[in-house]
């Protein structure tokens, strides 16, 4: 009775698929002491189990197969200058602006196992509605009905016929907060159709 995540319905541009969901990110996600190096905190993939916790790498909780995975991750304050200074970061409390969404998707590609793109100025202790929707080699990520992010990938995603992991993360890593209606289509949803599932709001019933 296991339900089956269909690939992509391919269109004329090539390959489409959407996933959403809405997050509560809990601020006492981010400890003082997560403010000195780089952490993963895993949301969701599809593919295979992450890889688990490890403080000899910055790829932890970081699964090898996610078409697509998205993170919450956080990085030091010494890289916060920079970021800054190109603009990608802005009107942020101090305590929260040293973290970011961060999607990975596998494609076809001989020299690299997945590309990436960052989300920044995210909201903090509020329900946030996160689309990921991909249009031929184009991953678009949305916030609020808005596109925060496009990614011109190189090469074709490569989908799979995984498992779907939720917050595999374990101890200190875990993301302090909710998840409502995490959905996928096997086709790209216009603007018009996010605007419309971010109005309706999360689903605020315990499961």
């Amino acid at each position: 009775n296991v339900k089956v995540i269909y690939r992509s319905t391919n269109q004329s541009g090539g390959i489409e698929f959407t996933w959403m969901t809405w997050l509560y990110v809990d601020g006492r996600s981010f400890p003082n002491q997560k403010r000195d190096k780089r952490h993963t905190m895993h949301i969701f993939n599809k593919g295979a189990k992450p890889i688990p916790s490890s403080s000899v790498t910055e790829l932890a909780n970081v699964a090898h197969m996610g078409c697509p995975a998205l993170y919450l991750e956080t990085f030091p304050d010494s890289e916060l200058a920079e970021m800054k200074k190109n603009d990608l970061i802005q009107n942020l409390d101090t305590y929260h602006n040293n973290m970011r969404l961060r999607i990975d998707c596998n494609t076809h590609s001989k020299t690299s196992v997945f590309e990436t793109a960052y989300v920044y100025n995210i909201p903090i202790n509020k329900w946030m509605h996160i689309v990921i929707r991909v249009i031929g080699h184009n991953l678009d990520v949305y916030i609020n009905g808005r596109i925060k992010k496009r990614l011109q990938m190189y090469n074709t995603p490569l989908q799979n016929y995984g498992d779907i992991y939720l917050f595999a993360n374990s101890g200190a890593e875990d993301i302090k907060g909710e998840m409502s209606d995490l959905r996928y289509f096997n086709y790209a949803l216009e603007s018009r159709t996010i605007e419309h599932f971010t109005e309706k709001g999360p689903s605020l019933q315990p499961s």
